[in-house]
């Protein structure tokens, strides 16, 4: 499975792309808005007219623990 990371081009768009990701395919939320996905779940969030951009190299986080967690991402 390849997977690309990408960011949503607004709120709007990252809520109602995480959520069709979340329920009908794989999603992984990394830290500064950027989510881990499936290559093949990109054509779900176009289906849905969602807007994304793929992350730039210098946006997805490369250290270990960059993955958001329940725990570590509430206040």
């Amino acid at each position: 499975m390849r997977i690309v990371y990408i960011k949503f081009n607004s709120r709007e768009d990252q809520i109602c792309g995480f959520y069709e990701l979340a329920t009908k395919a794989q999603v992984t939320s990394l830290l500064g808005g950027v989510y881990a996905v499936p290559l093949k779940a990109l054509l779900l969030l176009d289906e849905q007219n969602i807007s994304y951009r793929r992350a730039t190299d210098a946006e997805v986080p490369v250290k270990h623990g960059s993955i958001r967690t329940p725990v570590t991402s509430c206040p």
